[in-house]
């Protein structure tokens, strides 16, 4: 997993250079969009999916700017095909991205429309074949599922359940603008590194307006041959930021960062050369040159001082840690591990997948992040039937409130269940007799 989110975002990097490329942005531009993300939006250790969902997205994007700029037919289809996979793709990953930029691909083509029958004829050709080519990239990439009898469970956590997602798990993009503000004016001449630089990365919630405004700027920029390609700039753009919801935190809002950065760069690129705009470019490089590198000496300072050490956890090796952090980590993991002799016991908190994992632990249950969104329709009343049949025998328990809580399990826990110890991490509780 590891793997595929370095490989992604390595891609996305590169395709995001090759976008203003097309777009004619200068070489500068594409060192510079390089460099921010690596400062507004670094590599994160999150699940593959949303960072697989993006990249399909600037695939889409450069093989729709690739059309747009092509005169010849089967190029321009060629194109399109591939733009369509790629949002097929992309709706494999994460659905709703997939079909935010499906629709920014047939708006890209909507608006530069042609006048001649001939030309109509041409034009419809094309929005169905990014159709039919979204169609057969997600039928080929679910006809897995749907063969190994996944169908109905697919249905269930993949659609249905979505509803659970909506209601439950916003977060207002407002709670991110409120805690850059508060995170700039908690600022102080006496803050860490760590606390500028994590200052400076909430400033990210900033960036959609800044990105609208230059986007305007660069409409009126732009020559009008390349109108066409700059909507479709924005369309993607928007359908990135549009991805960011329902639960628009940072965690969220750092896939949207790299399409933000380049209608910004783009649109600062038409502008033409003036002597400011040259000063502008020096001091904007060697502030983001400053940053990263307090951004990447940082880690090693602490390391030197010995507030950070290499992670030496089960799956985890590598990553620099708190060597109490790990510490107490090891010894909760060691808890568990001597709780669960039968390998029957089951976690009941957000972390717990991680616990499964630097334990060793057998899950008993398919759900290893055991929230409300993600037992879908039926999955608590499965575990709890699973513990009055005794498949179940001990549940480490620790209530959280917030606003996935699976409440239908934890009344059951505290309710008919018997409590045998606190552990720390959570508090233990066996099946009664």
């Amino acid at each position: 997993m590891k793997i595929v989110v370095a490989a992604s975002y390595t891609v996305s990097m590169l395709l995001g250079m090759h976008i203003l490329e097309r777009i004619g942005a200068d070489p500068k531009s594409r060192l510079i969009f390089l460099g921010v993300n690596l400062l507004f939006a670094p590599p994160a250790p999150h699940a593959p999916y949303q960072s697989l969902a993006n990249t399909f997205l600037m695939a889409a994007s450069d093989s729709t700017m690739a059309a747009l700029n092509t005169v010849d037919p089967r190029a321009r289809l060629l194109f399109l095909a591939g733009a369509g996979s790629a949002a097929g793709l992309s709706f494999a990953a994460k659905q709703n991205i997939g079909v935010y930029v499906l629709l920014a691909i047939l708006g890209a083509l909507l608006i530069k429309r042609p006048g001649a029958h001939r030309d109509l004829c041409r034009w419809a050709i094309e929005i169905r074949t990014a159709i039919l080519a979204f169609s057969l990239a997600v039928a080929l990439t679910f006809l897995p599922i749907w063969l190994g009898g996944g169908g109905s469970k697919f249905l269930d956590y993949g659609l249905i359940n979505k509803q659970a997602y909506l209601r439950l798990a916003g977060i207002p993009y407002t709670d991110g603008l409120q805690g850059a503000l508060r995170s700039l004016q908690a600022l102080s001449p006496r803050a860490t590194i760590e606390q500028g630089l994590r200052t400076l990365r909430f400033m990210a919630f900033l960036l959609p307006f800044i990105a609208g405004v230059f986007w305007i700027a660069g409409l009126s920029r732009i020559p009008a041959t390349k109108r066409p390609h700059w909507a479709a700039i924005g369309l993607f753009a928007g359908a990135a930021f549009l991805g960011v919801f329902p639960r628009a935190d940072y965690a969220h809002l750092i896939y949207a960062i790299p399409t933000l950065w380049i209608v910004i760069l783009g649109a600062w690129s038409a502008i033409k050369i003036r002597s400011w705009k040259i000063t502008i470019e020096r001091g904007a490089g060697a502030f983001i040159a400053l940053a990263l590198l307090l951004a990447l000496s940082a880690p090693s300072i602490r390391v030197l001082q010995g507030r950070l050490t290499i992670s030496t956890l089960p799956h985890f090796y590598g990553p620099l840690i708190d060597p109490a952090l790990q510490t107490r980590i090891q010894e909760e993991a060691e808890q568990l591990q001597a709780r669960a002799p039968d390998n029957s016991l089951f976690l009941l908190f957000p972390t717990a997948g991680f616990y499964y994992l630097v334990a060793g632990l057998h899950n008993p249950t398919p759900f290893d992040f055991p929230t409300a969104t993600s037992f879908g329709r039926n999955g608590q009343k499965e575990v709890i039937q699973a513990i009055r049949e005794g498949r179940i025998h001990r549940i480490c328990y620790w209530r959280w409130d917030w606003n996935l809580r699976p409440v239908e399990i934890e009344t059951f826990v505290e309710q008919e269940m018997e409590y045998v110890e606190d552990l720390g991490i959570c508090k233990l509780y066996r099946a009664g007799p």
